[in-house]
């Protein structure tokens, strides 16, 4: 039997069937009785190696949805593959389908989705974001990227809706020293964050910077972003950005993975530890994410 994809409600214990792992695209072939080998899967090269078990619980980066589970028309779009490219499917479908231009995806690979009034919004490594309109013609509208002037390595972006509006966040690591040693725990951390905003200037969309979040505050990491306003919060800060560890690229993850999390103030620009983990962490797998429990 195939290894199956499933949505979990950590508080009510229900559970819905995605489609199967062997319905990724990049999958070939499933052969359960090969321990350690289980998966044929094509890399981008389009060459086939052998992939474990292991390997493709990690092949789902990000899954969205486009409304509640329980609703008939629930889409679930992915971030999926050794290169971030983009599959959908409706719940009920028996395969993921690809979606978007296959060659655009390898060479940028994909970083974050949020539905958004209606559709997927997508930004990818270089920071274009597309419009998907998963309806009865498919189709893709390109919005150019903002200039990021942040200082380090724009690491990751992320898309998150606040009061109604569309937010693009880019995360800067900051750039190690030459000789320092790989496996220390600041081999990398977020230095800084910026924050644009999607308007409509003289009939485009264009991006405008945000100094402030106001009342709000952004949480960021591996799981859908999303806004909330501190004043409903006691304990939390507005104007800030909290953030996890979601650098899975990092070639040294294995032995300092999880780590790079705390608090972001817009205002000073400045970054503390989260009070859930006072302490620094040299090792943290699987990264933390942050969980909302609905109030219906």
């Amino acid at each position: 039997m195939s290894p199956t994809i499933s949505l979990f409600n950590p508080i009510s214990g229900s559970q819905i069937n995605l489609p199967p792992m062997t319905t990724i695209p990049e999958v070939v072939d499933f052969r359960p009785s090969i321990v350690g080998k289980e998966y044929l899967y094509r890399l981008y090269t389009g060459s086939v190696k052998p992939r474990s078990s292991s390997f493709l619980r990690n092949v789902m980066r990000k899954v969205v949805l486009s409304t509640s589970p329980t609703d008939d028309n629930c889409i679930a779009m992915a971030i999926q593959g050794d290169i971030s490219t983009l599959a959908f499917c409706r719940l009920g479908d028996k395969r993921w389908t690809v979606f978007g231009d296959d060659e655009d995806g390898y060479r940028r690979g994909y970083r974050d989705i949020i539905f958004f009034k209606g559709k997927f919004y997508t930004i990818s490594a270089d920071r274009k974001v597309q419009v998907c309109d998963l309806g009865a013609s498919p189709s893709i509208i390109t919005i150019k990227p903002p200039t990021i002037v942040g200082m380090g390595v724009c690491n990751q972006v992320y898309l998150v809706e606040m009061c109604g509006q569309l937010l693009m966040v880019a995360r800067h690591l900051h750039t190690p020293p030459p000789d320092i040693h790989k496996d220390r725990l600041n081999y990398y951390l977020t230095n800084v964050f910026e924050v644009f905003r999607l308007r409509l200037k003289q009939g485009k969309q264009r991006w405008a910077k945000v100094d402030s979040l106001g009342d709000y505050m952004l949480f960021l990491g591996r799981n859908q972003s999303f806004s909330l306003p501190a004043r409903e919060y006691p304990g939390s800060k507005a104007n800030c950005i909290y953030f996890t560890d979601d650098y899975s690229d990092h070639p040294n993850l294995v032995k300092i993975g999880g780590h790079d999390m705390g608090v972001f103030d817009m205002e000073t620009g400045r970054t503390k530890l989260l009070p859930c983990y006072p302490n620094k962490t040299w090792l943290l797998l699987p990264e933390p994410l942050w969980f909302t429990p609905s109030q219906n």
